[in-house]
């Protein structure tokens, strides 16, 4: 049994022992332990085949990894594919299958995306001051750090910034070959009469997720709308209807309020 003030055992430790999570390009998973003082990594282990005993370990994204990677190591884990049926797991590796993903070169486009971000956000309502916070991730698109100003739906983003894009709806192989990043950072948005301001990290204040979250993140977010064949159906309906009918008074038209999303504006050659 572990003394008090024993940490040897938690992940990420640097006393007597370091243990952690690591997902890396292509799917693979590994598990390292070390001593911090000697060696930080002594061991490194493959675990991609046995994921779903390491789902509620803390991950940490290591390389160049991309949203394909994710599914990846769902499709080398059927056990995966079981936990997370709610979220249309199997049908959306089945579309990696098919469909045939955009290259993404990473050459700077001011309305394009530099990377996708899975985040923290939490809500402070400024009426009670009660803070609101949440297990699942957001997933999110950031485009590239401007050049210059760049205008976009009415709304102006000084040079320095960055373009946030929502990416429910966008067609998976827009997706894939974009490359994956998780914010340890907790986000709280200002919450008051069912509006919101822009996410601000929270200071010194981060919280590392686990693999479950990372997963169970990007499958929610792509699988808003259903399934794949469901999703197109309700982007070609927003496309057909009014701005009345849909109930949005933002936007003109429904390819401005795609637009707005992210969809139909991001170069990826």
């Amino acid at each position: 049994m572990a003394e008090a003030g024993d940490t040897s055992d938690k992940p990420g430790c640097f006393g007597k022992e370091m243990k952690e999570l690591v997902f890396m390009a292509g799917g693979k998973l590994e598990y390292r332990t070390g001593d911090a003082e000697r060696d930080l990594h002594a061991a490194r282990t493959d675990v991609t085949q046995r994921a779903a005993a390491y789902l509620l370990e803390e991950v940490r994204v290591e390389g160049d990894v991309h949203l394909r990677d994710v599914f990846a190591l769902l499709q080398d884990n059927p056990v995966l594919l079981q936990v997370f049926e709610r979220r249309h797991a199997s049908e959306f590796v089945d579309e990696t299958r098919s469909v045939d993903p955009l290259t993404f070169t990473g050459e700077y486009d001011p309305l394009g995306t530099e990377y996708l971000e899975l985040f923290h956000g939490w809500e402070i309502d400024q009426e009670t001051g009660e803070v609101a916070g949440g297990q699942r991730l957001g997933l999110r698109a950031v485009g590239f750090e401007l050049r210059d100003d760049q205008e976009l739906s009415g709304c102006e983003y000084p040079r320095g910034s960055r373009i946030r894009y929502a990416v429910a709806l966008s067609p998976l192989a827009e997706l894939l070959n974009l490359p994956l990043r998780v914010n340890d950072d907790v986000c709280l948005a200002e919450a008051f009469g069912g509006t919101q301001t822009a996410y601000d990290a929270l200071p010194n204040l981060r919280v590392r997720p686990t693999l479950a979250q990372v997963i169970e993140g990007v499958l929610y977010e792509i699988s808003l709308g259903g399934m794949p064949d469901e999703r197109a159906e309700v982007v070609e309906k927003l496309k057909q209807a009014s701005a009345d009918e849909a109930g949005w008074t933002t936007y003109d038209s429904a390819e401005a309020l795609l637009e707005s999303m992210g969809l139909n504006t991001q170069t990826r050659k």
